[in-house]
């Protein structure tokens, strides 16, 4: 899940991404109702999926992941500086 920021480079609104106005009207909304917030229906219902995977397993996927989005961020800072 998304919100599109410039850090997003703007993705479009859709079922993955929310604007930012939505994100901070629903923060808004939990306030002072709820422990824990989430931004937003849509974070709240990936964070519940999240929470079925067993620990190991998410852990393993998140490390995966990082170095992944490690690689892909050095290539492209190398492509800017060509």
């Amino acid at each position: 899940m998304y919100i599109s920021t410039q850090l997003t480079h703007h993705k479009s609104v859709g079922f993955d991404t929310i604007s930012p106005n939505d994100c901070v009207r629903s923060t808004l909304d939990d306030l002072g109702f709820t422990r824990q917030t989430f931004g937003h229906w849509k974070h709240k219902i990936l964070a519940g999926l999240l929470g079925l995977i067993p620990d190991w397993i998410f852990s393993q996927l998140a490390f995966r992941l990082g170095i992944k989005q490690e690689m892909e961020r050095r290539e492209n800072t190398q492509k800017k500086a060509h």
